[in-house]
């Protein structure tokens, strides 16, 4: 696993997964269809313009073209976005650890972040239509974060692992491992028990 390298000495990997292909790669099925939608529309209309005759000249028709390709904008990056994340599927990868949960992602190097597992809150499942057919959910470790107003008012996602098998049981894991971290990294040294007399011990699933 390549998050291997990254973890400390004294962490262990309790999962590992990377997204469902089909579904990172598609994105978001509506968005395709819009695309195909747009496409179909743009043969048509082109197509009759070109059988009207208005095309009289070459200039005229590099003129059209050059439309035509503007005018098909919607269409590339729709499917230019698919390549991408076709790129970039091989590099994703997510993991649980006995401290922290990581994300890997990038097409040329490789960029790595991790969350704390006393970070994670709102914690919870989505399941989309396409995920319940193929087996698979989203996980949101952190809700989205919205910044600015008006104009310059915008969304950032927040952490989550997509498209994972088992999403519901994964869950209730980052839920019970996430609660008993947290615990025990807060609850008062004067109050611990002699067996564990601070934050130095090994989680362990029970």
């Amino acid at each position: 696993m390549m998050l291997d390298k990254m973890i400390d000495q004294d962490e262990q990997v309790l999962w590992s997964g990377r997204p469902q292909a089909v579904l990172y790669i598609l994105g978001s099925p509506l968005l395709i269809v819009f695309a195909l939608v747009w496409l179909f529309f743009d043969l048509g209309l082109f197509n009759a313009v070109g059988s009207m005759g208005f095309a009289t000249s070459g200039r005229l028709e590099r003129v059209e073209i050059l439309f035509m390709l503007v005018h098909l904008a919607p269409v590339w990056y729709t499917f230019g976005t698919m390549i991408y994340r076709a790129l970039l599927w091989h590099k994703i990868e997510y993991a649980l650890t006995t401290r922290r949960v990581y994300r890997s992602s990038g097409i040329f190097g490789t960029d790595i972040s991790s969350l704390e597992l006393r970070e994670i809150n709102n914690l919870s499942v989505d399941v989309n239509p396409l995920e319940h057919l193929l087996g698979v959910g989203t996980i949101r470790l952190t809700p989205d974060v919205t910044t600015g107003s008006g104009e310059h008012k915008r969304t950032i996602a927040g952490y989550r692992f997509k498209h994972i098998r088992d999403p519901y049981e994964l869950y209730n894991r980052i839920k019970k491992i996430s609660l008993d971290v947290s615990t025990d990294q807060q609850y008062p040294n004067a109050y611990r028990p002699d067996e564990n007399p601070g934050y130095r011990t090994e989680y362990t699933e029970k």
